[in-house]
């Protein structure tokens, strides 16, 4: 039963990889497929720890992660959002509270988010 879900679980994960590319073409100038699903199955792991459900909720997280060139979960030198994360407020608030805590690191030069800088193809 365990091998069931677990082969469920990598179907979802490899779907929600296949989405995020859809979504965000952008990210394919910077990742290539396999980096982008172990970000996915990484941020599903961390979801998985701190009770977060939600599909989109795994895809937001990674997006950040990919956006900083950092794991959600060690992208703020004052560990915040880990706080956040383990925190036991509902998943919606948690996601509106990282989100102000990414923006605030952006506008403190903290962290950059490399899907805005200009590139060269």
């Amino acid at each position: 039963m365990r091998e069931m879900i677990a082969q469920k679980d990598q179907k979802l994960l490899s779907q929600l990889t296949d989405e995020i590319l859809e979504t965000t073409p952008i990210i394919s100038d910077y990742y290539s497929r396999d980096i982008i699903h172990k970000a996915v199955s990484r941020c599903y792991e961390i979801c998985k720890q701190n009770n977060i459900i939600e599909t989109r909720s795994i895809g937001i997280l990674t997006i950040y992660s990919l956006a900083c060139g950092k794991m959600i979960d060690i992208l703020d030198p004052e560990r915040k959002i880990p706080s956040i994360l383990e925190s036991e407020i509902a998943e919606m608030e948690k996601l509106y509270y990282i989100q102000e805590r990414v923006n605030l690191l952006e506008q403190q030069g903290v962290i950059q988010n490399k899907f805005e800088e200009p590139h060269n193809d």
